[in-house]
């Protein structure tokens, strides 16, 4: 039987808000008695100046199994500064987080498991604690498929969710199920993106700056 206290907090958020995409819930402690809402003034409208440099990492195919923390759980550890051209170890900051997906509940044996039970955790990938980023792109309490998207960048400050350090460059993304109904699959991301947004942490940023000085002078 799932968490009555847990419904009943979904379910009012979700009436709280017009569409789906302003129904996502973000927060950065996770519990079953519900996700903070993030309403249309955190929302940034796509094409508007974005502050950080934005990764669309790709969710298709990744499987929702097991409650938080179990080793069930597809964990991804994504080498973000690498993959947008700073030298491995480079510190970054995540401040910002937006979604575009195509997700499936209900693929547990009795098609009981819900699309706004489908989570991802983001942290950094060296010390996760428990106190980054949740993310529930669906407030559907059923099964289904449905497409999501935050239509926009989501600035984690404007959220009351402090950045997200990341000492090495790595961010750590674990996908979940806040009620595990059956063992096995509850849920499938089909398809779509996460956008996720960094910046340099601050004594990065100097030092690349320096750096990028030093090759203005060696052109001269």
């Amino acid at each position: 039987m799932k968490n009555a206290s847990f419904i009943f907090a979904i379910g009012a958020a979700a009436a709280m808000c017009s569409t789906a995409a302003l129904g996502a819930r973000i927060d950065s402690t996770y519990s079953t008695t519900g996700f903070k809402s993030a309403d249309a003034s955190n929302v940034v409208a796509p094409g508007s100046a974005r502050v950080g440099i934005v990764y669309d990492f790709d969710v298709a195919g990744i499987e929702s199994v097991d409650g938080f923390g179990s080793p069930d759980n597809t964990v991804i550890a994504l080498d973000l500064a690498a993959a947008l051209g700073y030298a491995s170890g480079t510190p970054l900051v995540m401040n910002g987080i937006g979604w575009n997906v195509t997700m499936t509940g209900g693929l547990d044996s009795a098609g009981l498991s819900w699309l706004s039970e489908m989570r991802v955790y983001f942290d950094d990938n060296i010390s996760p604690d428990g106190t980054g980023l949740f993310l529930a792109p669906s407030g559907t309490n059923g099964p289904g498929t449905e497409t999501n998207s935050s239509d926009g960048m989501i600035k984690l400050a404007d959220a009351g969710i402090p950045d997200i350090a990341l000492p090495d460059g790595v961010l750590r993304m674990e996908f979940f199920e806040s009620f595990d109904d059956e063992a096995g699959i509850d849920g499938l991301w089909k398809s779509g993106v996460l956008n996720i947004q960094v910046v340099p942490a601050p004594g990065a940023a100097m030092v690349l700056g320096l750096g990028g000085l030093a090759m203005a002078r060696r052109r001269r």
